[in-house]
């Protein structure tokens, strides 16, 4: 397997790069920009056989490449990663649910705020105010669920 097949399997945006029409196809060394190197390499760590695992101070820069270049089972395994982690706040992952389109995050969120005081505390958290609107809508209507349950 050559360095850049296994990569290439895991993200659509690599495979066009190594093996479509792109110039980088010819480069034995490509210089990918906005990029930290030691990021980039982490994320080849977690990525490869060895499968190093997603930890609290790598997860989120992880998710942003993986974003950037379209590395499903990287957003996969991160995502499982928030889901099961006590180290984050619901606001806090629900704001990174959002940010990432990380569906089953969100999900775990609002099941997690079970009261309207909960998730109307959220409007105090700091990360409410980087929600996009449909993650508030979200918000709404779980508040309108729990009202609906209290009938």
């Amino acid at each position: 397997m050559d360095p850049f097949q296994h990569l290439a399997l895991h993200s659509p945006v690599f495979d066009a790069m190594f093996y479509g029409g792109y110039e980088e196809k010819e480069k034995k060394e490509i210089e990918i920009k906005d990029v930290d190197h030691e990021e980039f390499e982490e994320l080849l760590h977690v990525l490869y056989p060895s499968f190093k695992p997603i930890k609290d101070d790598t997860v989120k820069f992880l998710l942003c490449i993986a974003d950037r270049f379209e590395i499903k089972k990287i957003t996969d395994d991160a995502e499982q990663f928030l889901m099961e982690s006590d180290d984050f706040t619901v606001p806090q992952k629900f704001q990174i649910a959002d940010q990432y389109r990380l569906y089953k995050l969100q999900n775990h969120c609002l099941a997690e705020l079970n009261t309207a005081r909960k998730v109307t505390a959220m409007k105090t958290e700091e990360e409410y105010k980087s929600l996009s609107d449909i993650s508030k809508v979200a918000l709404l209507e779980q508040i309108i669920r729990l009202m609906d349950e209290d009938d």
